[in-house]
């Protein structure tokens, strides 16, 4: 029951947390390196206080390099805690699932129910070795009504695990529907 999405899976987790902070952090750099270029173009515009200019660029490229790793720390925190509070796994009654730390979503899946389990990758997904899994079920009876059906998403998960876990669900699932007919 303990299965996680993989090593993959976390790493991109990573890089995906860290990405939004990085790209500010390289921004600011280069606002830096133009600092002189900024402050003489503001005193060739007629400005006569460059002290204050330079004081105000300053400012800037501080409260952006702050702001940068505050989004680099929130966005690693926040992926690593969703990586983290994903778990999953099959039993003798069928698929569960668990995530959230805070508040909590725990799915159950019997077998009989699970109707399709489809495993997709992206030219990305290829690269980096993960791909989304998708486990449709019969749904509820409001949904059903509605003509839509249920359905369990892995947006990222290492494509070993993906596979394995798609090959484990339609045999329990058939043989769960065998039984039953």
């Amino acid at each position: 029951m303990n299965q996680r999405l993989g090593f993959r899976t976390f790493i991109l987790y990573v890089i995906k947390g860290f990405l939004p902070g990085i790209i500010l952090l390289f921004l600011t750099l280069i606002i830096l390196s133009f600092k002189d270029l900024i402050i003489n173009s503001f005193l060739a515009s007629g400005y006569t206080n460059g002290e204050l200019i330079n004081k105000i660029v300053l400012f800037v490229i501080g409260g952006l390099y702050m702001v940068s790793i505050l989004i680099l720390v929130i966005g690693i925190t926040v992926n690593l805690l969703n990586y983290i509070s994903c778990r999953f796994g099959l039993d003798e009654y069928g698929f569960k699932l668990h995530r959230g730390i805070i508040s909590r979503n725990e799915i159950s899946i019997p077998f009989h129910q699970i109707q399709d389990v489809n495993v997709y990758q992206s030219v990305l997904g290829r690269l980096f070795g993960v791909g989304k899994l998708i486990i449709l079920t019969a749904g509820n009876e409001e949904k059903l009504l509605n003509g839509e059906e249920s359905e369990v998403v892995f947006g990222t998960i290492d494509i070993s695990i993906a596979k394995s876990l798609q090959k484990q669900l339609v045999e329990k699932s058939s043989i769960q529907l065998v039984k039953n007919a």
